[in-house]
């Protein structure tokens, strides 16, 4: 069993092994969800629009045993709302009915099998952080306040509780969360005015992981950093800003947290407060970590020629995932089976 993970962990063991990563690439006419299993990609339909005014994403993946389960969302062909929505083994489930705008960001399977998907709706005239599990009917809305301000949930982890992470408003900006069930724990950013945003969630032995952003009032510098149970940890190093951190990943007694910082953007993994850049072409992002045997995958994208394209580095080394397709692709999220 793995420790912890960006958006998704531990999983049903080594059935079905393969570097999994999540995603998007654009045909030409519109975005559609897809996955890489060791590099061959696999299609995710939707019942949208397939013309220019469709698109979907995968934004997690997960596997439990031989099933493949991912998270994400879609547009909506009557109205043009995004739909929250999972697919297991391709096969789509609605998490929510196109009225309004709602996406999957993150989710969670506990053999069982049950599925754990983190999100938000909009809920009248604000986006409501939320969790579902396995379908439409157990909405689970996370405590924002109560004032009618915006909240979203990045990600989930279940570890006898289910945790969630994100940001609430709080009237003024935007401030960073978790969340054990629906209850709200607030993360500290440093000095009053500074605000920011929770990324990823990992749990081990009790202790929670989040990792994220905030902007310090006084500089306007946007810092990457990680929060061990509701404590701010030392800024994660960079040589310049903004500097951001999407996911967090525990193993073997480190944590590995995966980033970009600078303009133009480099891509970045630290572990243990030690930055290791990741080498790139031009406006690189590290979106997703996942360490199995000692190695360490990463997931995420690279600008070259002015297109964005989804790219994987293993210890390092960078393979694209999508060099014959000439529009953008994206890849937020990565799972090993060993």
């Amino acid at each position: 069993m793995l420790a912890g993970c960006s958006n998704s962990s531990g999983g049903g063991g080594g059935s079905n092994p393969g570097v999994y990563i999540a995603g998007y690439y654009s045909n030409g006419t519109r975005k559609i969800a897809c996955y890489w299993k060791d590099g061959a990609k696999t299609d995710l339909t939707d019942p949208g629009p397939t013309d220019s005014n469709g698109e979907a994403e995968a934004q997690a993946i997960f596997v439990d045993g031989e099933n493949i389960y991912v998270a994400g969302f879609y547009k909506d062909d009557s109205g043009g709302q995004y739909v929250a929505s999972y697919w297991k083994n391709g096969s789509i489930t609605d998490l929510t009915d196109g009225s309004t705008d709602a996406k999957a960001y993150a989710l969670y399977v506990v053999s069982g099998p049950d599925v754990y998907v983190a999100g938000y709706y909009n809920s009248g005239a604000k986006r409501q952080a939320a969790y579902w599990v396995n379908s439409s009917g157990n909405l689970n809305n996370l405590d924002d306040d109560g004032a009618g301000n915006h909240s979203e949930a990045r990600a989930i982890f279940v570890a006898g509780d289910v945790y969630t992470a994100g940001y609430y408003f709080d009237a003024a900006r935007n401030q960073p969360a978790y969340w054990t069930g629906t209850s709200r724990t607030i993360l500290p950013v440093g000095g009053g005015g500074n605000f920011g945003e929770a990324r990823d969630v990992a749990v081990l032995g009790g202790t929670v992981y989040v990792s994220g952003q905030y902007t310090d009032f006084g500089s306007g510098q946007v810092r990457a950093v990680y929060w061990i149970s509701g404590v701010k940890q030392p800024d994660l190093p960079t040589s310049s800003y903004p500097a951001l951190a999407f996911s967090i990943f525990t193993e073997g007694g480190s944590i590995y947290v995966a980033g970009r910082y600078g303009v133009p953007f480099m891509p970045t993994q630290w572990q243990d407060g030690t930055r290791e850049d990741l080498p790139f072409d031009t406006n690189g992002t590290a979106r997703s970590a996942y360490v199995s045997d000692g190695d360490v995958h990463v997931a995420g994208d690279n600008q070259p020629g002015g297109v964005f394209d989804a790219v994987y580095w293993r210890n390092g080394v960078k393979t694209n995932l999508t060099p014959a397709i000439s529009g953008d692709s994206q890849a937020y999220s990565i799972y090993v089976v060993p």
